[in-house]
C-alpha cells in the first residue's frame, strides 16, 4: 500500500506543482508557531518570526503587509487528540516535524493536513519541462 501511495505521489509531483494561498491557509489555523516571509523589495529578502500566537502580534501584521508568507509552522490535532508539529511551504510541501513509527502514519497525517487545511487553498500548475535553446 505504501509503495502504491508513494508511486501516486511521484506521478503528481512529476506532472504538476502547487501554489498555496498562504493567507487562506493562515485563516484556517488556530495558532502559528513559526512563519517565514519573503520581501520583494528592500535590503532584507527574508525574515522569520517564532513564538506563540504570532498571528496576533504587531510584528506579524507589519511583516505580512510588507511581504509574502512562504512558510507556516503549526500543530495539527489527529483523531486521537494528539498534537503534531507540521510545516507547510508555499509550493505545497508538507513537512512532518516529528518521528513516526511507520510511513503509513506519515501518509495518513499528510493526507489529513491536505483534507482539513490545504483543500481549497491551492492552485495546481502544470510543470514546464526544460527545453534546449535552438
Amino acid at each position: 500500500m505504501a509503495f502504491v501511495l508513494g508511486f501516486l505521489l511521484f506521478l503528481l509531483i512529476a506532472t504538476a506543482t502547487y501554489s498555496i494561498d498562504m493567507k487562506a491557509l493562515l485563516a484556517k489555523l488556530a495558532e502559528v508557531k513559526l512563519v517565514w516571509f519573503r520581501f520583494p523589495a528592500g535590503m532584507i529578502r527574508a525574515s522569520a518570526l517564532m513564538g506563540d500566537h504570532l498571528e496576533a502580534t504587531a510584528d506579524f501584521e507589519r511583516a505580512k503587509a510588507q511581504g509574502d508568507i512562504s512558510t507556516l509552522s503549526f500543530y495539527v490535532e489527529d483523531a486521537a487528540n494528539l498534537q503534531h508539529p507540521v510545516m507547510v511551504t508555499g509550493d505545497g510541501t508538507v513537512v512532518l516535524q516529528d518521528l513516526y513509527k511507520s510511513v503509513a502514519q506519515e501518509v495518513e497525517l499528510v493526507l489529513q493536513v491536505k483534507t482539513l487545511l490545504l483543500d481549497g487553498t491551492y492552485q495546481e500548475e502544470e510543470v514546464r519541462t526544460a527545453r534546449k535553446k535552438p
